[in-house]
């Protein structure tokens, strides 16, 4: 899900004050209801605050692998297991991502 945020326009750090008030961000604040078709999922408030923290750590790191640096000193081998696995997750998602864009015609 996490992948998806930032294609949703679910971008934790660009979100105003309003924003966050409205999508149930704030401790106190009302959310409403969030259907994601393209997640096929309901949330009580925006979808971001479920994503966890070590989740985007691994989708900052995949980041920087894509333009060539690992996160760990060494070669593919000397990763973590869990990372590689994260990495193969996130590759699905992140093509899946293309393929929906292709298919809306957008190519942000």
């Amino acid at each position: 899900m996490t992948v998806w945020l930032e294609v949703l326009g679910l971008n934790c750090q660009s979100c105003s004050e309003a924003a966050q008030q409205d999508r149930g961000c704030d401790e106190g604040s009302s959310p409403g209801q969030y259907f994601l078709e393209r997640l096929n999922q309901e949330f009580d408030s925006c979808p971001g605050k479920h994503a966890t923290e070590q989740s985007r750590m691994y989708i900052d790191a995949f980041f920087f692998f894509k333009q060539g640096y690992f996160p760990n000193q060494g070669g593919w081998m000397d990763q973590p297991v869990k990372l590689l696995q994260a990495f193969k997750v996130i590759t699905a998602e992140v093509e899946e991502v293309n393929e929906w864009r292709k298919r809306k015609g957008t190519d942000r």
